[in-house]
């Protein structure tokens, strides 16, 4: 299982490209390489668009992340996907790796924006960022105060689901 730092040297300044050749070079293979590094299933984000890893969840999602939406409280770690909205970059959103952030701020690992570039560290803010989904295996311990958080979400997800049944 990979490191961040491990992770960052093997792809910084590269293309990176490991799940559909046919569009290659997306945002969306750095966050498969990423959960590859972490020994996390490619299934707990495999969707078409970006935007979906955040607003579309799977049950195994659930399994391998915390799911921590953007409020003005909440601080991604390195290590946490970062996921924007569906109207950042046109239609599918963007998703990148945390490699640090404050409450202004935050510096992710990516690749794809601005359009076709290789894998680097990019400056944004909290604009159009839905939330981050943090891997359970990163053993942090700062999770507990989001817990109650995330099981009341997953509490909506569920009564939302069962009522749609």
């Amino acid at each position: 299982m990979q490191t961040y730092q491990e992770f960052f040297n093997v792809w910084n300044n590269k293309p990176c490209e490991v799940s559909d050749p046919t569009n290659k070079e997306q945002c969306m293979d750095l966050a498969y390489a990423w959960v590859d590094a972490r020994e996390i299933p490619r299934d707990t984000i495999a969707h078409l668009y970006a935007y979906q890893v955040y607003s579309q969840p799977v049950e195994n999602t659930y399994i391998h992340f915390y799911r921590i939406p953007n409020l003005a409280h909440t601080i991604p770690k390195q290590g946490d996907l970062i996921v924007w909205n569906y109207t950042f970059n046109g239609a599918a959103g963007h998703i990148g790796v945390c490699q640090s952030a404050d409450l202004n701020k935050l510096q992710v690992f990516e690749q794809n924006d601005p359009l076709l570039s290789d894998c680097h560290v990019k400056e944004y803010n909290y604009n159009n960022i839905l939330g981050w989904l943090r891997p359970v295996n990163l053993a942090q311990t700062d999770c507990q105060p989001f817990k109650d958080q995330i099981s009341a979400l997953q509490a909506k997800i569920n009564n939302a689901r069962n009522a749609l049944s």
